[in-house]
This record gives structure tokens, C-alpha cells and sequence, in this order.
């Protein structure tokens, strides 16, 4: 999808009308207010959250290069995927953390 999200892209036209919004207003859009109404995720437009979750769950593959060049982690093993998953669960979805529920 980063390569098909390049400015002026026929491609990402067809893509957003046939895939993507299908798939987004049918399914995911309507899951993502229901955890809201139910107070696990924050009360934001839908479509941020939806994007922000992409961002933080495609970084180990879309930036595995650079994370290896800064800090000489390998975003392949199994121990860095493991921790970095928990650290999404743990912003997410423990404690209350950026969910919509007031403290």
C-alpha cells in the first residue's frame, strides 16, 4: 500500500474504491465503534484509529532496516517481535491506557 499511496497513482483510486472503503465502512469502521461505545478505544474519529493501528502494527516489517541500522535489532526474531507486540497490548488494551474510559 506505500507504494500504491504515491501522489497522483491511478492505482490507489481503484484500490481505495474497490478494496479498501468496502472493507473499511463494511467491517472494520463498524467493529472500531463498537470499542469505543464499549470503552476500549478512545473516542476519536475511527478512520485516525484505524490508521495509527496500521502504523504501529506494520513498523517491524515497513521499518525493519532502519531499526536494524539504529539499534542492531533484528525486527525478524522472534524475542523483538514478542516485546514489541507486547508493547502494543500493553498501550492499547491494559489498563484503561488510551482507552475511552475516564479515570
Amino acid at each position: 500500500m506505500l507504494r500504491e499511496s504515491h501522489p497522483h497513482n491511478p492505482r490507489l483510486a481503484w484500490l481505495a474504491k474497490n478494496v479498501l472503503s468496502p472493507i473499511l465502512n463494511e467491517r472494520l469502521l463498524p467493529q472500531i465503534r463498537a470499542a469505543q461505545e464499549a470503552g476500549e478505544l478512545p473516542d476519536a474519529n475511527p478512520i485516525l484509529i484505524h490508521y495509527m493501528l496500521i502504523g504501529m502494527t506494520s513498523v517491524l516489517c515497513s521499518l525493519r532496516d532502519e531499526i536494524a541500522e539504529i539499534s542492531g535489532l533484528s525486527a525478524s526474531d522472534p524475542k523483538v517481535e514478542h516485546e514489541y507486540w507486547g508493547l502494543i497490548e500493553q498501550t492499547m488494551f491494559a489498563d484503561g491506557r488510551l482507552k475511552g474510559k475516564k479515570s
